[in-house]
């Protein structure tokens, strides 16, 4: 029986309502997918009407990143969320926006519930109305925070090698070794990238270090053979390497050169030279200056002892009982030691004259008048050690038996610095007045010995000691051409 054509037409109508059901309801999970992908973006999604710049919807990422409710940012002007102070950027944005239909990048701060900001970079469209009117814009947001931290750690981490690299100045390079050239590590070697830090370095211009042999060229004499030598034997085989050589700098000089190489397989039966340079001068001065100063101070121990040795000798020798030992024996050497500690704050440079008499004669200020005259000197350690044991044992003299034995005795110490064929003669007058008549000894003693001799014999200078009976005069006179001015 066949259909009425009401029957049909009411089929066909149900048909049709199915389908649009269907399509219903596939529009309405389409919708449900997009609020999801909406809100779970990690980018920030939000729309907002040109009139009044008022928000009218965003998705979860941007009330998560600001911190409010959906209901509490729709129908809020977006400039409430922009900080003040990025209020008259963010006007010439929206009238860019108006203006040319579109904005790409703009980077600028969204103020959060909590009273913190966060900063985004911002893309946003026009959407227009019926008439071709712009009516609202749809924005994408992206917080660049971590990205900026990044950046600006990677910056102050570039510039921390940058000053690194500079302050020790390291040069990177590279060679690759062809198989086909099994020689290429002779005089003609030239490497395939040098830094530019080479230029400051040693003074060439970076060009040539790419010319066939002038690396090997570079290399001070002494050294080029073995660093030859040592640079074929280590390209053989991957590995890690360190060579220390000199180049020569374009002034002549030569540079101390620590070259750390990383030997690597590069297929095809090639090796890659990888490696740095750096600049090692300042360590080998001060490892020579080490080593000069331990040479210095073996030198200095050895005379040190020998002259203990010797105040020892002959003080037993002069000497008839044991506290007089003891007593003239520690005299010595707290003279001694004072000397040595002078010498010591000068880092062995040389001792100032009128310290050194100070140094000598302060034992005995109490013991009488003594005035010292003379312009600040500088003389050198062997002139200072034994000068200064001479001042000490007439010091010594002069409160046993001389002038500073008396009350009523002095002693003036004068000195001047004089030129004499092209030489610095420093003159050193001991003047002894008002003690006991002064008479010639009968028996010399190690302390007489000292005061004549010492001077003589380390210093190649002069001691004149004079018996007058007024009162014991002694002259030194000691060249200073080895003492600093």
């Amino acid at each position: 029986m066949s259909r009425t054509e009401p029957e049909q037409e009411n089929a066909t109508l149900r048909a049709e309502i199915e389908a649009l059901e269907h399509r219903r309801d596939e529009l309405s999970r389409e919708g449900r997918r997009y609020k999801s992908l909406y809100d779970l973006s990690p980018d920030m999604y939000a729309s907002v009407e040109l009139e009044g710049l008022t928000i009218t919807d965003c998705n979860l990422r941007s009330r998560d990143l600001i911190g409010y409710e959906l209901e509490e940012v729709v129908g809020r002007p977006m400039t409430d969320l922009v900080p003040p102070e990025d209020l008259p950027r963010f006007a010439k944005m929206a009238e860019q926006l108006v203006a040319t239909g579109s904005v790409e990048g703009f980077e600028h701060h969204l103020l959060r519930k909590d009273g913190t900001y966060c900063l985004i970079s911002l893309d946003a469209n026009l959407r227009y109305g019926a008439d071709g009117r712009p009516v609202c814009t749809r924005g994408v947001g992206r917080d660049i925070v971590d990205q900026k931290d990044a950046a600006t750690a990677l910056r102050r981490s570039e510039a921390r090698f940058r000053r690194l690299a500079e302050t020790m100045r390291l040069v990177p390079y590279q060679t690759i070794l062809d198989p086909a050239a099994p020689d290429q590590l002779n005089l003609k070697h030239r490497p395939d990238f040098v830094g530019e830090q080479i230029e400051p370095l040693l003074g060439f211009d970076r060009k040539r270090w790419y010319e066939a042999g002038f690396w090997m060229s570079r290399l001070h004499d002494d050294d080029r053979d073995r660093v030859r030598r040592l640079m074929e034997q280590n390209a053989r085989k991957p590995g890690k390497y360190r060579t220390e050589y000199r180049l020569l700098a374009a002034n002549g000089e030569p540079v101390w050169i620590l070259d750390v190489m990383s030997v690597v397989m590069a297929g095809r039966g090639r090796r890659m030279l990888n490696g740095i340079i750096i600049d090692i001068s300042a360590s080998k001065r001060d490892e020579e200056v080490r080593e000069r100063l331990m040479r210095e101070l073996s030198h200095r121990v050895k005379n040190t002892f020998a002259t203990v040795q010797a105040l020892a000798d002959r003080t037993l020798v002069a000497t008839t009982t044991l506290e007089e030992f003891v007593a003239t024996f520690g005299g010595r050497i707290s003279a001694l030691a004072a000397i040595h500690n002078a010498m010591a704050a000068t880092e062995w440079t040389g001792v100032d004259l009128d310290e050194l008499v100070n140094l000598a004669l302060s034992p005995f200020s109490g013991a009488g008048a003594v005035s010292t005259h003379g312009l600040r000197t500088k003389i050198g350690l062997d002139i200072g050690r034994n000068l200064g044991m001479v001042l000490h044992e007439l010091a010594t003299n002069a409160v046993k038996h001389g002038a500073l034995s008396s009350t009523t005795g002095t002693v003036v110490l004068d000195w001047e610095v004089r030129s004499a064929g092209g030489q610095r003669i420093l003159r050193v007058d001991w003047v002894e007045r008002g003690g006991p008549p002064v008479r010639r000894p009968t028996r010399r003693g190690y302390g007489l010995d000292l005061i004549e001799r010492a001077m003589n014999y380390e210093c190649d200078g002069t001691s004149n000691l004079s018996f007058d009976p007024e009162g014991l005069r002694c002259c030194i006179e000691v060249s200073l051409e080895e003492a600093p001015a």
